[in-house]
């Protein structure tokens, strides 16, 4: 999920890299906010920020995170 945050190149995450510490419910709430983007890719489904949500990238990468 860092690379969702990365300064210069922000990159898609795929969702099957990030699995045990993705947070679903709360993509789905950051994609109402248009702060993610979720994609079907080539290998699979991909999270991205918006450009809305690059400007609060720290915030959103800690909020995808499924901590428990």
């Amino acid at each position: 999920l860092l690379r969702l945050v990365d300064v210069d190149v922000p990159q898609p995450v795929r969702l099957d890299d990030v699995d045990a510490a993705f947070d679903r419910a709360a993509a789905l709430r950051l994609v109402a906010g248009g702060l993610v983007e979720l994609m079907d890719g080539d290998h699979g489904q991909n999270v991205s920020l918006t450009r809305r949500g690059r400007f609060l990238a720290g915030g959103v990468a800690a909020e995808l995170m499924a901590l428990e």
